[in-house]
């Protein structure tokens, strides 16, 4: 399944972009992983926020990323053992 992703203007600003989304882990963990490409290094601390289908937000979760220029992989984002990442409809991230 595949997720919609949206970052805020100052996201964008450091230099990422995003192509696909997931959500992952079942059992040991729940998360989201982005994969991101970097235009510029970075090294930021970032905000996901996990929303279901109803525009409620059932999850949120910090990590520091820290990329090169021209790196591009997944980062996990990963939220607390009682968000519901199958009700995952769209996240959002934040600085």
């Amino acid at each position: 399944m595949v997720v919609p992703v949206s970052m805020t203007s100052q996201v964008q600003a450091l230099g990422l972009t995003n192509t696909i989304s997931k959500p992952i882990g079942i059992v040991t963990t729940n998360g989201i992983a982005i994969y991101f490409i970097a235009s510029h290094s970075i090294s930021n601390t970032l905000v996901a926020r996990a929303v279901n289908a109803s525009g409620v937000e059932i999850g949120r979760t910090k990590k520091l990323v820290v990329m090169q220029k021209d790196d591009h992989y997944y980062v996990n984002f990963d939220f607390d053992e009682q968000t519901d990442v199958w009700q995952l409809r769209a996240c959002d991230v934040r600085l």
